[in-house]
């Protein structure tokens, strides 16, 4: 039998990954299967809902694989985090992020300070792309990781993720 399929794409926000996780509950609840395969073709999106969604799907019990036609960003966290077996495009090239939170000036209080919700969504995210990069083996490359912290991305083309074993195939 097929493994279902759940398509991740175009901007991720919070209510994309509501959608996205009913798939995946309908999916669990009318099957007896235990794995589900991610479609991804994303730019990325919001990373806070990204981070949350990553921890709820990690408390299923599915085993997620994925077929990656574009990953950026929050969508290549979804992807690397959630995936044991993860097959790429050929042309395609994977990015991953530092991310950003949008600050506007209504955000910043009275003292100059960033509010502490915000603050802890960008330690959140960092403290995940740390482990993100160990569990890839990307943390030891200092070149890569001098690229990943100095412009806050990095860049892979498919080619170097599947000679690096971050994916298993190229199609």
């Amino acid at each position: 039998m097929p493994l279902p399929i759940v398509l991740l794409s175009g901007k991720l926000s919070q209510e994309v990954y509501e959608e996205i996780g009913r798939d995946i509950l309908r999916i669990k609840n009318d099957t007896s299967v235990s794995q589900c395969n991610l479609v991804m073709q994303s730019h990325g999106g919001d990373i806070v809902s990204a981070l949350n969604f990553v921890d709820w799907a990690k408390t299923l019990g599915i085993k997620f694989s994925a077929k990656i036609y574009e990953a950026q960003s929050a969508a290549a966290y979804v992807a690397f985090s959630l995936a044991d077996e993860i097959e790429l495009k050929s042309s395609a090239e994977t990015g991953f992020h530092l991310g950003e939170i949008p600050l506007g000036v209504n955000d910043i209080l009275p003292n100059g300070q960033i509010p502490q919700p915000m603050r802890e969504n960008v330690s959140k995210y960092t403290n995940a792309m740390t482990n993100l990069m160990r569990k890839l083996g990307i943390d030891t490359d200092q070149f890569l990781m001098a690229e990943l912290c100095g412009s806050g991305w990095l860049r892979l083309s498919a080619k170097e993720c599947l000679e690096r074993g971050l994916v298993q195939r190229l199609f």
